[in-house]
């Protein structure tokens, strides 16, 4: 059998080790084989680089200082960093593995504390101030806009051999996900130092968590900078106005767009402090459609999460906000919005006003819950937003209405309202051919953003379509805690579900929108009590 494979033409022998691939055991012994094998196997063992501790960095850094070679093969690597001995300083191997990884092309970077409630305490950060600079600084270094030095750090222990490109790093990054913690704090803080990794040269997709954009996040950067920047993901972020509308006037044509405000941290929503964060939405919408307006030519999906997850009527009839004019979005398919009420949805669905191409609207279910459990429905008429939205979007072809708490569910006794209302709503949207979906968080506690090692998100249950089966649940008490449907089944798409707003937007809140400059007064009257956790 060996003789076999020893006469097998290269061809065949390369088509063995990839199909290999993932098989990290096997491709191992088959490298060890023989010096033909060797470079056949080889790059595909490379190919895709997983590591969780500093000494295994330091075993990879000293296997590729051995064979240089070895370097051009890793496209991918993930660091999902564990807490180890109480200490990441070993972990600034990295930088040098980066350095000498020229065709890398997607990097996932994951804090050792981002999954344990160790991080909290300073004797377990030892050394990851340090570690999570080099880290950051090995990636603003692959900016044109930033000085490159192709030295290793020079306090780096034993590591003086990595050989330099010539050129800077990076240079054919096409995906970065940054899932960090500050140094004894929760969130990390772009600060102006690391603006750059906004502006990489060649970076599409951006993912990061447990940030917070400050005002002057980009303040070191040219102003005339551009970058091709498709996919933005901020997850938990605590994000200023005035620093939103700086990360937007980068990327020369953003398709994808997903902002999620910080809302399972409350003790983090006022750091770094004297700047105003969040519920841009809700404050200043005007100055929050001039910021994402700056995309407006090619954003297809955009979502806005607002941390304000509790409102009561009393706010909801009391807002009054004017209508938004959505058209200039012409690329817009997606539009995602939660944290919003009923009224300030009015003004996302106004006649007229709203993107030409929407395809599906994602709202959550402050939307019309408070409005139909205090009476403010007409027999028979469904939400005014829903007539409002079919109005403005003929055109629409799915509207999904998610819960954000794990009490809205339609099977409950109580919720006798919220089912008519949602069957009214259903036959009303079916007659003008748009799907509604109703759904509900899976369990009481959930996995929230980001999805960090070894957790795995569950899918929303299904409550409602508009079909011939409409509910999916059973309405008595007893039949309440078995209703498990997979949703999968009834997307009519799988892309991610975003949402737009417009950049003409600029005169009814200007002064408004500068308020960024105050200091919040918002933090006493936060009311997150979610007990969502990582799990």
């Amino acid at each position: 059998m060996a003789t076999v494979l020893w006469t097998l033409p290269d061809e065949l022998l390369i088509q063995i080790a990839e199909h290999l691939s993932g098989n990290d055991t096997t491709l191992r012994s088959l490298a060890r084989t023989s010096r033909r094998l060797q470079p056949i196997a080889e790059p595909v063992l490379y190919r895709y680089v997983f590591a969780r501790t500093g000494p295994e960095l330091h075993r990879l850094h000293l296997g590729l200082d051995s064979v240089p070679w070895r370097s051009k093969s890793i496209h991918a690597i993930e660091v999902r960093a564990s807490v180890v001995d109480h200490d990441s300083s070993s972990l600034v191997t990295l930088q040098d593995v980066i350095k000498v990884a020229p065709n890398l092309r997607e990097l996932m970077l994951e804090s050792p504390y981002c999954n344990n409630e160790t991080w909290r305490h300073a004797t377990v950060t030892n050394g990851w101030n340090r570690t999570m600079a080099s880290w950051l600084d090995s990636i603003v270094a692959a900016s044109p806009s930033a000085p490159f030095d192709s030295r290793p750090h020079s306090d780096l222990p034993d590591l003086n051999s990595v050989p330099s490109l010539g050129a800077r790093p990076l240079q054919c990054l096409k995906k970065l996900t940054l899932h960090l913690n500050g140094v004894e704090r929760e969130f990390w803080t772009m600060q102006q130092e690391y603006g750059g990794i906004l502006a990489h040269p060649t970076l599409e997709d951006l993912h990061i968590s447990s940030i917070n954009i400050p005002k002057d996040v980009v303040a070191y950067l040219p102003k005339d900078v551009r970058s091709p920047l498709k996919r933005l993901t901020l997850d938990e972020a605590n994000v200023t106005l005035t620093g939103l509308r700086a990360v937007l006037s980068i990327p020369e044509a953003l398709e994808y767009l997903y902002i999620g405000e910080n809302r399972y941290s409350p003790a983090e929503r006022l750091f770094p402090p004297g700047q105003k964060y969040n519920r841009p939405p809700t404050r200043n919408t005007q100055g929050l459609m001039e910021a994402i307006g700056r995309q407006k030519h090619s954003l297809q999906s955009l979502t806005y999460i607002c941390n304000e997850i509790t409102l009561s009527p009393s706010y909801i009839q009391s807002t009054n906000a004017p209508a938004l004019d959505l058209t200039m979005f012409e690329a817009l398919r997606e539009l995602s919005v939660s944290g919003s009420s009923h009224s300030h949805m009015l003004s996302w669905c106004a006649a007229a006003k709203a993107p030409p191409r929407l395809q599906r609207l994602t709202v959550d279910e402050l939307v019309f819950i408070d409005v139909v459990m205090e009476g403010g429905l007409l027999p028979g008429q469904p939400p005014a937003f829903i007539k409002e939205a079919i109005k403005a979007v003929p055109q629409l072809k799915q509207l999904d209405i998610v819960g954000t708490n794990e009490n809205f569910d339609l099977s409950a006794p109580w919720l006798v309202q919220p089912r008519d209302a949602t069957d009214v709503a259903g036959r009303y949207l079916e007659a003008r051919k748009c799907i509604l979906r109703v759904l509900r968080p899976p369990t009481n506690t959930r996995i929230v953003r980001p999805i960090l090692y070894g957790e795995q998100e569950q899918e929303d249950v299904l409550m409602y379509v508009n079909d011939q089966q409409g509910f999916r649940v059973g309405l008595h008490p007893d039949d309440w805690l078995h209703s498990q449907i997979d949703s999968s089944g009834d997307e009519e798409d799988d892309t991610d579900t975003t949402s737009d707003e417009d950049d003409e937007a600029e005169s009814s809140d200007d002064g408004e929108d500068e308020v960024d400059e105050d200091v919040s007064e918002e933090g006493s009257s936060d009311t997150d009590t979610s007990d969502s956790e990582h799990g």
